[in-house]
């Protein structure tokens, strides 16, 4: 009895995935059936007689009155951005998909490139670090940068380079904008810098400082960590053997000695530790 009743069960539970699966499959199959739908529609509509004479472009001009003026326009290009943002590199871990959709994210973008610049980093040495995908655009993490030597160390430069429990980091796993590697014989020290498009009247946010704490008490290794920032006014504060603080990096505006700023602020630690 026990065994025709197992049987009976058996039998049940079988049905059931039976008949779930018949019944995914038919709700499957009405999604491709609208889809079918959509695609003869859209077919439809471009074929029509006012798109004749319309080129098709592999270029959107994100600096386009017409589209941020235009309310259709401009959501479509809300649309388009959150589309693209959702492609990823074929490398996710040693590759960076540049993605414009944000003045946050074009600043970070700027402020790579001006670190390059203000380091005096000659264009061949940088060859291969920002490089066309099948995603698209990309930065490769996975370069380093050679600096050259400043103050008796060997200095290279990474974008968003990471640290975890098991590889440098005490606690979680960080990744600060951009680090400047210092390494000589038997030392080896991290400068980092963050890219934050805000500023507090000119000066640097509370909150931007805190997390320059959180890199520079959590990295090991870390002699300071500096935010980069649209503002006017730099910022240093000293800890135990380390320092914290903030340069001004504003767009079409130069500003004067960074590299001898750096090394003045943050490269004497090095030496006293």
């Amino acid at each position: 009895m026990r065994k025709l009743l197992k049987s009976k069960d058996i039998n049940k539970s079988r049905s059931e995935q039976l008949n779930k699966k018949l019944a995914e499959r038919d709700e499957l199959n009405e999604k491709l059936a609208e889809l079918d739908k959509l695609r003869v529609w859209l077919n439809a509509v471009m074929k029509h007689e006012k798109f004749n004479g319309v080129s098709q472009s592999m270029n959107l001009d994100f600096t386009s009155l017409k589209i941020h003026n235009d309310f259709h326009l401009k959501y479509l290009l809300g649309l388009y951005l959150k589309m693209r943002s959702e492609f990823k590199a074929i490398d996710n871990e040693n590759t960076v998909f540049l993605d414009v959709n944000s003045l946050e994210n074009l600043y970070e973008y700027y402020c790579f490139l001006r670190l390059l610049d203000e380091f005096e980093v000659e264009p061949q040495v940088i060859k291969g670090l920002i490089k066309k995908d099948l995603a698209g655009w990309i930065i490769d993490k996975s370069l380093f940068i050679s600096i050259g030597d400043l103050n008796g160390f060997a200095c290279t430069l990474t974008f968003q380079k990471s640290f975890s429990l098991k590889k440098g980091s005490y606690s979680q796993t960080y990744e600060p904008d951009y680090t400047l590697t210092m390494k000589s014989e038997d030392r080896t020290y991290y400068l980092h810098f963050d890219a934050k498009y805000k500023t507090n009247e000119g000066r640097v946010k509370k909150e931007d400082i805190d997390k320059m704490h959180t890199y520079t008490h959590a990295i090991k290794n870390t002699i300071g960590s500096v935010v980069l920032f649209p503002g006017d006014i730099d910022t240093t504060y000293d800890c135990d053997t380390s320092k914290v603080g903030s340069l001004f990096f504003r767009p079409c505006k130069e500003r004067q000695n960074f590299k001898e700023t750096v090394l003045k602020r943050y490269f004497s630690s090095p030496q006293g530790t």
